[in-house]
This record gives structure tokens, C-alpha cells and sequence, in this order.
């Protein structure tokens, strides 16, 4: 098994669409973070808001939109779809050939999670960094104001009220890992179903983005109960709704990959592709 996740990141570190996607996400973080620094550089030190107010994904600002709709792109492009470009390629006989169908399977799938985790964490980690550097870590201005449209009250109907007031930061990077982690598990979901539909890479991302605005269609509905967006971005207000749906829903998606992966490897027990 090792030397099969081996290969297959070697494959994945070898895909441009992997770095497509993740110079994508640099690239937005990059951008809110210097959009940002060019709009307070006039600004009075003391009246600036604390390096945790900054963060390009807090619900409360408008890239977070960017990302919630760029979503589908930035998890199958990096190694998701990888199955497919495998099977179209007639080239999965050859690898099976050096390892069996269930380590083939298992170290894709190892990878297929890291791919998006990665693409995910990195441009955030670079820009909560950036903010630390750039921005007062604390400061005397308030969770408030005309910058974030926020009035400080608002704070008790967000996820996690305690972390985000008295560690800003930590809450953010508590965010950065489940926004990353979720990212990993959906890549995983599409995977596992590229093997009973192995249809293109753009008809793979279309299922994911038809699903994920389902679930936004019902949350309008729902009062954004069904919206797992509210959930896996920082400060976004939800007035308040129980953790409990976001655990249902990760539940019910790991309990799909595990029943498709039982499926697959049943299908495929001859190691034949």
C-alpha cells in the first residue's frame, strides 16, 4: 500500500490541473489580502481592525461567495477525477499489472483527499499569515463597523461564539481545517462515484455543483438550515441551527462512500478494469 500512494502522488504532483487549481486559490487569497492592505494603507494604525478581521473567507465578506462558487472546480481538478483520466487513458490494466484493484483504489483515494485538502489549507494558511504580519494582532477597534458590516452583537448567532471573540485567530484556523477537511471528504465522495459514472471530467464537476446548489436551493427554504455553507466558512451567521445537520450530512456522505466503495471493490474483485 505504501509504495501505491507513493505512486500515485507522484502522479498527482505531476498533474497541471492539480496546480491550476491550487495557483487558483493563491491567486484569490493573494488578491483579497493586497485589495485589502491597498484600501487601509492611508489608515491610522489604531484604527485599524485586528489581523483576524482580515481573513478573505470570513462569511462576512464577499470572496467567500468567489470560493463557495469556484468549490466544485478547486476539489475534482486536483486529483478527483483522476479515475476517469485513468480509465479513458486505458492505462488502469497496465497499473494493475504492479499492484491489485483494492490497493489501486485505496491509495487513489488517499490521494484524492490530500489533493483537495491541500489546495484548500495552503492559500489560507498563507493569508491568515499575511494578516498576522501586515495587521495589528490585536486591536481597540471592535468585531464592528462599516468595514465588515458586522455589528458586534452578531457574533452570538455564529458558530463557535466563545472561540471567534476571545481567540479571533484560532477561530480562523479552526476554519481553515474544517473548510479544508470538508473539501476532502466531498473530492472523495466524487471519486468514488466517477467509478459508476465514467463520464468527463466536466460532467463529474456538474454533479457536484447541481448537488451543492440543491442543498443552497433548500437552505433558502429551510432558513439555510440545508445550506452546508453556513457551516464550513467562518462567521457566517445562522441564527443559530443545530450542529447536528452538518454531522448528519458528513455522516450520511462517508456512509455513501463507504457503501460505493464495498460496491466497487465487489465489482471489481477480479482486479479488471
Amino acid at each position: 500500500m505504501k509504495s501505491a500512494i507513493q505512486m500515485q502522488l507522484n502522479l498527482m504532483f505531476k498533474r497541471k490541473e492539480f496546480y491550476i487549481a491550487l495557483m487558483i486559490s493563491v491567486l484569490i487569497s493573494a488578491f483579497c489580502f493586497f485589495s485589502e492592505l491597498i484600501l487601509c494603507y492611508n489608515d491610522y494604525f489604531f484604527f485599524l481592525n485586528a489581523s483576524s478581521d482580515f481573513f478573505y473567507l470570513r462569511g462576512i465578506k464577499g470572496t467567500a461567495g468567489i470560493v463557495m462558487a469556484l468549490y466544485p472546480f478547486l476539489i475534482v481538478l486536483p486529483f478527483a477525477d483522476s479515475f476517469i483520466t485513468d480509465y479513458k487513458a486505458k492505462i488502469t490494466p497496465v497499473i494493475q499489472t504492479r499492484i491489485t484493484f483494492k490497493n489501486y483504489y485505496f491509495s487513489k483515494m488517499i490521494c484524492v483527499f490530500l489533493g483537495a485538502f491541500i489546495v484548500l489549507l495552503i492559500p489560507q494558511l498563507l493569508n491568515l499569515l499575511a494578516n498576522v504580519i501586515a495587521y495589528p494582532f490585536t486591536s481597540v477597534t471592535p468585531f464592528t463597523g462599516d468595514a465588515f458590516g458586522q455589528s458586534a452583537s452578531a457574533i452570538t448567532h455564529m458558530q463557535f461564539p466563545y472561540l471567534l471573540h476571545n481567540y479571533p485567530n484560532l477561530y480562523n484556523l479552526l476554519f481553515t481545517f474544517i473548510l479544508s477537511i470538508s473539501g476532502g471528504i466531498m473530492a472523495v465522495g466524487i471519486y468514488c462515484i466517477s467509478f459508476f459514472i465514467k463520464k468527463s471530467r466536466l460532467f463529474i464537476i456538474c454533479i457536484f455543483f447541481i448537488i451543492s446548489n440543491i442543498l443552497t436551493f433548500l437552505g433558502t427554504y429551510t432558513k439555510n438550515s440545508f445550506n452546508i455553507n453556513i457551516f464550513i466558512f467562518p462567521a457566517v451567521p445562522w441564527f443559530p441551527k443545530p450542529i447536528i445537520f452538518p454531522l448528519c450530512f458528513f455522516a450520511v456522505f462517508i456512509v455513501g462512500i463507504i457503501i460505493m466503495s464495498s460496491i466497487a471493490l465487489k465489482r471489481y474483485k477480479t482486479d479488471l478494469i
